[in-house]
């Protein structure tokens, strides 16, 4: 069996910083806390936290660090961070690890973890005493009710998931749970699935995350649903809608509703103006002198309007810690102000390319497929674009050219060969190409500005495109629409994120065609019964995944993932722009435990570990 504990991963880790690991009997909370405990509206910190709390050396190097050690902080204060589009990390930081070696594991909010050596068979071991946010027991019974009543549950679950099926297959058998006691549970599978601790690792992880106590108020189940029904109309949904209700509720956090959570903070507040977190009493970590974390009292996530926006609030000192929304291309007005607004420019990696080009390949046109579904158009639209160029005007020199996937040599001169030779040699008045319906061709690139570079990407790509006779049309769309239209698959172009530099061991799909073939992606993924059947070379994309995730052999693993990278080399799928962009964290001096070095998402995901130093 494979194995890794949690103690000794952490009598490891405080080794190394010189520390000790003692399992504690006494621990120290924030004055707040001792506060509602005095009061007698909270229970005393040691029947609060687990009876082996993980030690909070978390999932950030510590060589990354400020100074390359973890210091132990100090309670209290709040922090403002950037836009409201990063919320998610709050919610991110306690249910998973962030894991970019894939030879190595850890436990987290789980004791211990072990997989049997043909992969089929995963036991994990909650800790001891582990609670929600409201104080209940998390147990293996929520475990289960997540299996018999969530994941099983027709009504909650039309699709499950194919992590949860064997041989991470569409058409195969759901895994089987066994609930060994009270905090040991195993999922037992007739075939080897993909990974799950690739999976842990992540993505928010559904069968520890939902509260038994809480959800069944609201499930059908063990409630009359006339006693759900003014739940329902309070969350804008019609009687006897139980089912939408407990998905609503089940997503990111509703107020009035505080869901029960493992997560540091809270949601508080929901308005126009920010979101306001505070901490959870219950959170299971403590750092190497026994103090409950967070050392933060809570965050405020401050909403603006736009980039431009939240640009004035940076260089006016009004912002704590921001990464990833900030503009390379502003850094430099960033640090103008720096000095005297008390912040720091800490120019870090970006974890994936916030605006990666994609024709979708199964639009139903058929004009624009028998184009783009054509080699040759996408090895021209790749030959036609200057990334230099781009990387210069739209990431101001921060970024490099793509490296995961080879693409061709910059040649306008062989783009227009090849746009001859398939055939669009016909133009129209203004120099535009014809396609095979005697029209103008033009690709329609729908985009949105989460970030900068979403923003100004489609333009470069255009004045690029339009050299070589490929007429570019581009749509600004309001965040909630573009999802809208990307997710039912009308984009015939777009602009969003991949992530390059965590491929292949991140459990994102955007190199399998969930942007650019929805249809190809969710018949493979459906083993066949959804979506469009897609042609071989895409078919031995999948199959070559499938086998990369499956395999217990990380040699072969890593031999399995070149022949991927070349399956998409040849292919060319999509049209990478750029890796590795830089962007300008924007951290308060008087913050403590912020990272200098690596990914700019570090510093999400130990703000249990933040604190300010005055």
């Amino acid at each position: 069996m494979r194995r890794l504990s949690i103690v000794a991963v952490s009598l490891l880790l405080l080794l190394a910083l010189g520390g000790t690991y003692s399992v504690a009997q006494t621990y120290q909370e924030a004055p707040m806390l001792s506060a509602m405990v005095a009061a007698g509206e909270l229970p005393p910190v040691e029947q609060r936290l687990p009876n082996e709390p993980y030690v909070g050396i978390d999932q950030v190097p510590v060589s990354d660090l400020l100074g390359g050690k973890l210091e132990i902080g100090r309670y209290g204060g709040i922090i403002k961070g950037d836009t409201p589009h990063n919320q998610w990390r709050i919610e991110a930081i306690g249910k998973k690890g962030v894991r970019f070696d894939p030879q190595e594991a850890y436990p987290n909010f789980f004791k211990d973890f072990s997989v049997s050596p043909d992969g089929k068979v995963y036991s994990f071991t909650l800790r001891e005493g582990l609670k929600w946010s409201d104080g209940m027991p998390h147990t293996t019974e929520d475990v289960r009710f997540w299996y018999e009543d969530v994941l099983l549950n027709g009504d909650l679950t039309p699709s499950i998931r194919i992590d949860f099926m064997s041989g991470s297959r569409g058409d195969a058998e759901v895994m089987k749970l066994n609930v060994v006691d009270e905090s040991t549970f195993e999922f037992i599978y007739d075939e080897t699935p993909w990974d799950l601790l690739q999976y842990f690792s992540h993505v928010d992880w559904d069968p520890v995350a939902y509260s038994k106590s809480f959800f069944s108020q609201y499930h059908a189940d063990y409630t009359p649903v006339a006693e759900i029904d003014a739940a329902a109309v309070e969350h804008g949904f019609e009687k006897g809608e139980w089912a939408k209700l407990f998905r609503h509720l089940s997503g990111w956090p509703k107020l009035p509703v505080t869901l029960p959570t493992i997560s540091p903070f809270l949601l508080k507040e929901n308005n126009a103006q920010q979101m306001v977190w505070e901490r959870n009493p219950y959170y299971w970590k403590v750092d190497a002198a026994n103090n409950q974390l967070p050392y933060l009292d809570g965050w405020v996530w401050v909403k603006t309007a736009d980039t431009e926006a939240m640009n004035m609030q940076i260089i006016a000192g009004e912002i704590d810690l921001a990464h990833q929304t900030p503009d390379a291309a502003s850094a430099a007005l960033y640090k103008q102000y720096g000095d005297d607004k008390g912040y720091d420019v800490r120019l870090l990696k970006d974890h994936f390319a916030a605006a990666e080009f994609f024709l979708n390949l199964t639009n139903e046109d058929p004009n624009w497929r028998q184009v783009v579904r054509d080699i040759r158009f996408r090895k021209a639209v790749s030959m036609a674009l200057d990334r230099q160029r781009i990387i210069d005007t739209v990431y101001a020199g921060f970024a490099g050219p793509p490296q995961t996937v080879a693409i061709p040599a910059y040649d306008p001169d062989g783009a227009n060969r090849l746009l001859d030779e398939m055939g669009l040699d016909q133009k129209d008045s203004d120099g535009f190409r014809l396609g095979p319906n005697g029209e103008r061709f033009e690709i329609f690139i729908e985009h949105t500005t989460w970030y900068p570079e979403m923003k100004v990407m489609p333009e470069a790509i255009k004045s690029e495109l339009e050299k070589v006779g490929i007429a570019v049309r581009t749509q600004l769309r309001e965040g909630g629409l573009f999802w809208e239209r990307h997710n039912s698959n009308q984009l015939y172009a777009g602009n969003l994120w991949f992530h390059h530099g965590i491929w292949p061991y991140h459990w994102y799909e955007d190199f399998l065609g969930i942007r650019w073939a929805q249809q190809w992606f969710n018949w493979s993924k459906s083993g066949g019964m959804q979506g469009e059947e897609p042609p071989p070379e895409y078919q031995e994309l999948w199959e070559l995944h499938r086998q990369m995730k499956t395999s217990q052999d990380y040699a072969e693993r890593d031999r399995l993932w070149t022949e991927i990278q070349n399956k998409l080399s040849e292919n060319l799928f999509w049209i990478p722009i750029i890796e590795y962009a830089e962007k300008p964290a924007i951290v308060n001096k008087k913050l403590g435990n912020t990272v200098v070095s690596g990914y700019t998402n570090f510093n999400n995901y130990h703000l249990e570990l933040i604190y300010w130093k005055e």
